[in-house]
């Protein structure tokens, strides 16, 4: 490579440029003519006004690519604040000591500033243990898997017995009513599906364990939440999968 080295080193570059544009060439011979005339304090105060310029430019350019960067960073706050978006808020159990009966609901909330006018939690898989007669747990969920999806409802749509997608303006929150129990054997465990779910699946007796897994649509990114039912001593209990 020493052959690339001699071809580009500095005295024949400048050859190559007095045969290829003799113009440039006579000007910066010129120029560098001029500098050397000069005297050195002359030099050194171009050299410090020079330095202030690159200082003044830098200084500019840094100014400049921050204020983007803020406005960049700006930009996506608002888009994520006017990106329709739905939260989980958590898992809730009400318990009716009249009757014994247990009912869990998900809170969920539009986090966004748009509101969202088709929402609709829908169950979209289930597995379901049920115990026989002798004690034995055996999966029974293909015959409910057939039917899916199907919709629950949300609390108040179940007090008026109503059904259908529910609105949620900003920043509002509501209940979906998933499942209910009454305490005490052979008692069946009642999932909130809309009216026009089959009857076996509203009502099912005998469970050991049930798992849920709920889409809540409506927003661009719709949150999926993974419910674990069981019974210990014959009440229902509900946990949300932490994963």
């Amino acid at each position: 490579m020493g052959w690339l080295r001699d071809l580009l080193s500095p005295s024949n570059l400048w050859t190559a440029l007095q045969y290829l544009c003799p113009p440039a060439a006579a000007i910066i011979s010129a120029g560098l003519s001029w500098f050397q005339g000069l005297p050195p304090s002359v030099i050194m105060g171009l050299a410090l006004i020079a330095a202030a310029c690159v200082v003044i430019i830098v200084d500019a350019l840094r100014s400049w690519f921050d204020r983007r960067n803020s406005q960049l960073q700006r930009i996506a706050q608002l888009e994520e604040r006017f990106r329709s978006k739905i939260k989980v808020l958590g898992l809730q159990q009400k318990y009716n000591a009249a009757n014994s009966d247990r009912t869990f609901e998900l809170e969920v909330k539009n986090d966004s500033e748009v509101e969202l006018s088709n929402c609709l939690a829908k169950v979209t898989s289930i597995t379901l243990v049920k115990t026989n007669i002798d004690g034995i747990e055996l999966d029974y969920s293909t015959p409910y898997r057939t039917s899916l999806p199907l919709a629950l409802r949300t609390a108040k749509n179940t007090e008026r017995d109503g059904g259908g997608p529910f609105h949620l303006r900003a920043g509002e929150t509501k209940k979906i009513l998933i499942c209910s129990r009454q305490d005490g054997h052979g008692k069946d465990l009642r999932i909130n599906f809309e009216p026009n779910a089959p009857d076996f699946m509203s009502g099912i007796t005998f469970i050991s364990t049930c798992d849920l897994e709920i889409d809540i649509l409506g927003a661009s990114n719709p949150p999926r939440e993974k419910l674990h039912l069981v019974l210990k001593e014959d009440r229902l209990m509900v946990t949300r999968d932490a994963t």
